[in-house]
């Protein structure tokens, strides 16, 4: 796996051999492609939503979120021209895709649907808990927008935790004001479905 402590950020955009377009959220565009020999994911946003790539580089910044639950920030970096300005999120590349796509074109058994939400806890957990290791510091983080589409499917068939654009984080019991502004995820519809 890639070390983000090792990279210079303003230069990885030119090192980075773009694939396809794998997705297409509300905040980005993402594609495969590889670093370094490794293959990654890329997620490009626009000027117009800048503020959600910020948010997400922040919280991998400040956090250091090493946990097999949530997927690995490779880093980020920034392209602006006189015509446009995108900014990019490089991560870990996750072969499967979202729980969504996966769970609409795979059957699972019980016990992978336990093995499923099992791993999707853990990360939650790993997110909400403070974690003080001599010197380093990771604050309690709640995402605010986990669904579907925000958590990826690994080969193992583990879940992991991506998307931290509105993520708030509190450092040593303070909870961050700045959130009480901000869009807070996204609304969901229940079903009840009947026989």
């Amino acid at each position: 796996m890639l070390d983000n402590s090792m990279i210079n950020q303003r230069t990885m955009i030119h090192q980075i051999q773009m694939g396809k377009l794998i997705g297409n959220g509300k905040f980005g565009k993402v594609y495969d492609g590889i670093y370094r020999g490794e293959k990654v994911a890329i997620k490009k946003f626009s000027a117009i939503h800048c503020n959600s790539w910020k948010r997400e580089t922040e919280v991998y910044q400040a956090a250091s979120l090493k946990n097999p639950c949530i997927l690995q920030w490779v880093g980020s970096d920034e392209q602006i021209t006189m015509q446009s300005s995108e900014y990019w999120l490089i991560t870990e590349y996750i072969e499967l895709g979202n729980l969504y796509e996966y769970l609409s074109h795979n059957a699972v058994s019980n016990t992978i649907a336990v093995q499923l939400m099992r791993s999707l806890t853990n990360g939650i957990s790993y997110l909400h808990t403070e974690i003080r290791s001599g010197y380093s510091y990771k604050p309690r983080i709640v995402h605010r927008d986990i669904k579907p589409t925000n958590i990826l499917v690994k080969s193992n068939l583990t879940c992991i935790i991506a998307d931290f654009g509105l993520a708030i984080y509190c450092y040593y019991n303070d909870i961050s004001h700045e959130a009480e502004n901000q869009i807070k995820g996204t609304p969901v519809s229940f079903y009840v479905l009947q026989n």
